[in-house]
């Protein structure tokens, strides 16, 4: 790398007193070297504080009892047009028998995130080499004694991934943010520990904190579908999955007024995204794809993160594809 270069790669999305190489951790290669990785929820907090009114919109692209495809668009600020977004990144993942195989929606979102940060220049510089759930791929590492000015990529087995990346005209700070710089060789360092896994389902949470951290859980995040039972009945089949989420039930697509009641109910409980799961039928049925951008506008014009998801349309409703997962799992 060039002396020119390695001045300029840390002013990339550059935030004055906060230096994202202070959260990368290394990880041993098979040859004994080690590589950098900045976790994918460090990435998150470096966009969070370099662009405070952007937003992350992640959209299922397609998901069955097998796989699922995710797409990320993040957008320098949240006001911006569907097509005016910075960076576009997607990720599939596949159901595994591995520990936290049957996670394969979860882990593909937050690939297709990780990703997209990274291809934003939120983590380019310190590739990950795998996301918050273990052996999946992420970004490629930095190879900390290579001397190669390009990184390539090397996606997982069981994904497949494309980036598509925008110019903009927005100015970027110039703060200084240090690089780690490489280790001088030395033998090959021994494998490390195994690395603690993280609480995934409800229960791993439950049993991982104290009273004082419980007391402090927030919910931020809601699924908006049709109808109050359609609600309770996603509520519960998500709970059986070991992955409970907040769903909320309008009692009509087209009914607006109670749902800007409910914006206003969700902001006093600091829920600050709505993930909209309307049936099926939207691509069918006009009324319900009228009523669904309705409330994105609505939504997103009182500042709430506005996220649409789709899914097989053989499934109409949230609650038939959670049962299928249930029904999967089970057999």
């Amino acid at each position: 790398m060039t002396e020119n270069n390695a001045r300029i790669i840390p002013t990339i999305n550059a935030v004055d007193n906060f230096n994202p190489a202070d959260f990368t951790r290394q990880l041993p290669n098979e040859d004994g070297t080690m590589s950098l990785y900045l976790d994918v929820k460090y990435r998150l907090l470096w966009f969070r504080l370099h662009r405070p009114n952007g937003k992350i919109d992640s959209e299922i692209i397609h998901v069955d009892d097998k796989s699922a495809v995710v797409c990320c668009k993040l957008y320098a600020d949240r006001g911006d047009a569907l097509d005016q977004y910075v960076a576009k990144s997607s990720a599939q993942r596949f159901v595994t028998q591995e520990r936290f195989g049957d996670r394969y929606l979860e882990t593909a979102e937050t690939a297709a995130m990780g990703r997209v940060l990274a291809a934003a220049g939120y983590g380019t510089q310190f590739c990950g080499a795998a996301d918050m759930f273990g052996d999946i791929m992420v970004d490629a590492p930095v190879d900390l004694g290579a001397v190669e000015e390009d990184c390539s990529e090397e996606p997982g087995v069981a994904s497949q991934v494309k980036h598509e990346t925008k110019q903009t005209g927005t100015a970027q700070t110039a703060a200084t943010v240090s690089m780690p710089q490489p280790a001088p060789a030395t033998a090959p360092a021994p494998a490390a520990a195994p690395k603690k896994q993280e609480p995934v389902t409800l229960e791993d949470y439950l049993n991982s904190m104290t009273l004082e951290e419980a007391k402090n859980v927030r919910i931020d995040v809601g699924y908006l579908t049709e109808g109050v039972m359609k609600a309770d009945i996603a509520q519960y089949l998500s709970n059986a999955l070991g992955q409970p989420r907040c769903f909320i039930g309008l009692t009509g697509v087209g009914n607006i007024n109670q749902f800007r009641r409910l914006l206003k109910e969700l902001a006093t409980v600091h829920i600050n995204r709505i993930i909209v799961a309307f049936d099926m039928d939207a691509l069918i049925n006009e009324n319900v794809r009228n009523a669904r951008q309705r409330v994105l506008q609505e939504g997103s014009d009182a500042g709430f993160e506005m996220t649409p998801i789709a899914w097989d349309e053989k499934y109409k409703g949230i609650d038939d594809l959670l049962l299928s997962f249930k029904e999967a799992r089970a057999s």
